[in-house]
């Protein structure tokens, strides 16, 4: 090989990996510049069958673009509704920590709750009324049990 085609295929090499190297934008400017170049110094040389094969690719690169785009799409969609679908679960969920039964009472919380007359939501007037209604349900239970304990059935 001679000296002047190992120059060449040298500064081919380099040139190529320059181009790898580029940005799209940049590599499809310096495209565009080169195509210009070519064009002025011989008017009309462009074939049909440059513009056409020019055509396809850049089709065919739209296409990808596009298809690109959809899966982009896709996947901000899936995302978004992994994200609606957590907001409605925690929607559901209770914003305190979940009541503790305490059956050893005066009535346990089996018979009737008191977790309504602690909790700060509750109305004052209805803490009231269920008040009213445990002391009436403990003197009842209160009143069955000592019956049942003088008079034990058989």
């Amino acid at each position: 090989m001679s000296a002047a085609a190992r120059h060449v295929i040298a500064d081919l090499t380099r040139e190529s990996a320059l181009r790898r190297a580029l940005h799209w934008r940049d590599a499809a400017r310096e495209d565009f510049q080169r195509e210009k170049a070519a064009s002025t110094a011989a008017p009309g040389a462009t074939s049909l069958a440059q513009v056409r094969r020019a055509l396809k690719t850049r089709q065919a690169f739209v296409h990808q673009r596009r298809q690109w785009a959809r899966a982009a799409l896709a996947r901000a969609d899936a995302v978004s509704d992994k994200i609606y679908a957590e907001l409605r679960f925690r929607d559901r969920l209770p914003d305190h920590a979940p009541h503790r039964p305490h059956h050893l009472g005066e009535i346990p919380d089996w018979v009737a709750d008191s977790h309504a007359l602690t909790h700060p939501d509750t109305p004052a007037h209805w803490r009231t009324h269920l008040a009213e209604r445990h002391r009436i349900l403990a003197r009842s239970l209160a009143d069955r049990g000592h019956t049942l304990a003088a008079a034990p059935p058989a």
